[in-house]
């Protein structure tokens, strides 16, 4: 499970997880890491984001709001 944001996975009780990756060089990498899942605080109607989830056949699996008010999303195939 990728998170782009560590904090998540620390609240839910995961530990603090440390990624090398950036979700923009996720997004970027070539070929992906293998996550099943991935945790990002993008907008859900970021293009980078949509072609993205496009071409690595993904979906938007959930969506919720942080206390910040920011978007989560949930993504797996």
């Amino acid at each position: 499970m990728y998170y782009e944001d560590a904090r998540i996975a620390y609240y839910a009780g995961r530990g603090y997880p440390v990624s090398p990756l950036t979700g923009e060089q996720l997004m970027a990498a070539d070929p992906p890491p293998g996550f099943r899942y991935y945790l990002f605080t993008h907008k859900p109607d970021d293009d980078k984001l949509q072609r993205w989830l496009a071409t690595q056949q993904k979906q938007v699996i959930r969506r919720f709001a942080n206390r910040k008010g920011e978007t989560i999303l949930v993504i797996g195939e």
